[in-house]
C-alpha cells in the first residue's frame, strides 16, 4: 500500500517541513527545546509542594468545644465512631448514643446516623487518644455551634462554686 507521495501532497506531514528556526520568544529567554519530561518535572514539583503546604496546615490536636467536619466510621449499639477530616494522621472520637441530634429517644444510632454519612461534631473531651464528641450540639445543615461555649469559661470556676451551701464552714 504504500504509494509515493508529490512534494505537493507532502505539505501537511512533519518530515517534509523545514525546521522553523526558534527565537526567545517561543520559550522565554532559553533556546532549548522543551521536553515532555520537562514539563512532568515542573508538574511534580508543583504537586509536591502542594502537599508540603497543606500537610503544614493540617491540625495535630484537637481543640476543646471547636467544631469539626468529620465522617462515620462505625456504628455501635452505645453510640458511633465518627473520623476527623482536617488531621494529620487518623484522629477519631466517640459520639455517645446521648449525643446524637434527637428529639426522642433513640433505640439505636443507626436509627439516626449512616456509615460514611457526613456529619458536623463538636468536641466535649479529650483525654490522651480518647476524644469526646456532640452532633446534638451542632446545627448539621450548617455546621453552627447551638451552644456556644469556651474552654477559658469553664476553667474559671472557684473552689466555693462548688461547696456545699448547707455544709459547716471550715476555716
Amino acid at each position: 500500500r504504500s504509494r509515493s507521495r508529490s512534494p505537493t501532497t507532502n505539505r501537511g506531514s512533519r518530515r517534509s517541513r523545514s525546521p522553523r528556526k526558534r527565537d526567545e520568544r517561543d520559550y522565554g529567554k532559553s533556546s532549548r527545546k522543551r521536553s515532555r519530561s520537562d514539563s512532568r518535572e515542573r508538574r511534580e514539583n508543583e504537586k509536591q509542594e502542594s502537599r508540603k503546604k497543606w500537610q503544614k496546615e493540617k491540625l495535630t490536636e484537637v481543640e476543646l468545644y471547636q467544631i469539626y467536619q468529620g465522617t462515620v466510621q462505625t456504628i455501635t449499639d452505645f453510640g458511633c465512631f465518627v473520623s476527623l477530616e482536617g488531621f494529620r494522621g487518623k484522629k477519631e472520637g466517640l459520639v455517645h448514643i446521648r449525643h446524637l441530634p434527637s428529639e426522642t429517644k433513640i433505640a439505636h444510632p443507626r436509627d439516626v446516623v449512616k456509615k460514611h454519612q457526613k456529619v458536623w461534631v463538636k468536641v466535649l473531651a479529650s483525654s490522651g487518644s480518647k476524644v469526646s464528641l456532640s452532633m446534638k450540639e451542632v446545627n448539621q445543615q450548617t455546621g453552627e455551634d447551638l451552644y456556644p461555649r469556651t474552654a477559658s469559661s469553664t476553667d474559671s470556676y472557684s473552689h466555693s462554686d462548688f461547696a456545699n451551701p448547707s455544709a459547716p464552714c471550715i476555716k
